[in-house]
């Protein structure tokens, strides 16, 4: 049994995803992710940060799948291309 915040109706579950959710955000704010050609993602702001950059990716496709559906933008390293999932 999920046990509820007395001040909100809120679940330990849904905050989780609003939290994962601002995660996702504040990475866009800050220039989104860059792919480069070996597939490997980093986030725009720190593009040597490829752990962080695999964990966004692995967050955000679980967000989709899940139904909450944030823009994300993906810089493509070979072609500068901005493409939103």
């Amino acid at each position: 049994m999920q046990q509820q915040n007395a001040t909100t109706s809120a679940t330990p579950n849904d905050e989780a995803i609003r939290q994962l959710k601002l995660l996702v955000r504040d990475i866009e704010a800050t220039g989104g992710l860059i792919e480069f050609p070996n597939g490997a993602r980093a986030p725009a702001a720190d593009p040597e940060w490829l752990d962080l950059g695999d964990r966004i990716s692995q967050i955000e496709r679980f967000l989709w799948d899940s139904g909450h559906r944030d823009p994300l933008t993906i810089h493509h390293e070979n072609t500068r291309e901005d493409n939103e999932t």
